[in-house]
């Protein structure tokens, strides 16, 4: 007697047979779904790491920042030096000490003074820049500048101390005056001729 032979049915398959499909369904959606979610985390990293960035400029204090880039322009004049070491301290003489005095420049401040002078090359920010003055033969041609900290007068008027330093070039020592300017955050230089040679 021949029995008929019938088509298999999910009773017939083992419980790993039923589920075979349906898991590599869902790992082929999941796998979709990654695709798609990680550009979008990439993006949004690598957006927050720029935001850092500048964060860090908007947490400067744009007022001393553009006080003090006013200052080292003029005290850079038109000379054109290889390098610019701009001491990090702010002495109350504004001359560097091998002792470092309780003001500095911060982190921001500094990041947001080499935007704002991106245009003058070689700006370099130390420490303890009397380690870069050589008193007899000079530094060729590269310049020191320290900076005090930012005295606030009546009307808007500041006052900084600042020396500049080029070895056997020019040194000279003096009491910044400014005044607010015409654009915001802009600065006037009053000329006073308080100052003399280092």
């Amino acid at each position: 007697m021949k029995t008929r032979s019938r088509l298999p049915t999910e009773l017939d398959r083992s419980p790993l047979q039923i589920r075979r499909p349906r898991l590599l369904k869902a790992a082929l959606v999941l796998g979709l779904a990654m695709l798609l979610v990680l550009p979008s985390c990439a993006s949004s990293s690598g957006q927050e790491g720029a935001a850092t960035g500048q964060d860090a400029v908007d947490d400067a204090d744009r007022h001393q920042v553009s006080i003090f880039a006013t200052i080292i322009r003029a005290e850079l004049g038109t000379k054109g030096f290889d390098e610019v070491f701009i001491s990090t301290q702010l002495c109350p003489d504004a001359i560097p000490s091998p002792t470092p005095c309780a003001e500095r420049i911060q982190q921001a401040e500094q990041e947001a003074l080499l935007v704002d002078l991106r245009d003058i090359p070689g700006i370099t920010f130390v420490d303890d820049p009397s380690l870069y003055i050589d008193i007899e033969g000079g530094i060729g041609h590269a310049v020191v500048i320290g900076l005090g900290p930012v005295a606030e007068r009546g009307a808007g008027e500041v006052r900084v101390p600042a020396f500049t330093y080029c070895g056997n070039v020019c040194g000279f020592h003096s009491v910044v005056v400014l005044v607010p300017g015409d654009e915001p955050d802009s600065w006037d230089i009053v000329p006073t001729g308080v100052g003399g040679s280092a």
